[in-house]
């Protein structure tokens, strides 16, 4: 059963990795090297992860969407803490 993640768009070459599980992953863009969002010339967004607003994030964060929650950072964690998601 693939389970249904959050993460954040840190690292495109390690989201890629993630990707083989088979889970579906929404990952959130964020503002990283002054660069918006996914950066195609490092890996292409695989076909099993959405990419999305942090607004998009909170909102299926509070409808209970997401199995599982990959944080790489304090401001990750600080968007999630207050749901219950493991």
């Amino acid at each position: 059963m693939a389970l249904k993640i959050l993460t954040f768009n840190w690292h495109e070459g390690y989201i890629h990795l993630l990707s083989k599980t088979g889970h579906e992953f929404d990952v959130t863009e964020v503002t990283k090297g002054g660069y918006y969002g996914w950066i195609n010339e490092f890996r292409p967004v695989p076909p099993n992860c959405r990419l999305i607003s942090e607004a998009e994030a909170e909102a299926h964060l509070k409808s209970g969407r997401y199995d599982r929650v990959i944080c790489h950072n304090i401001d990750d964690l600080t968007v999630v803490h207050q749901y219950s998601v493991p």
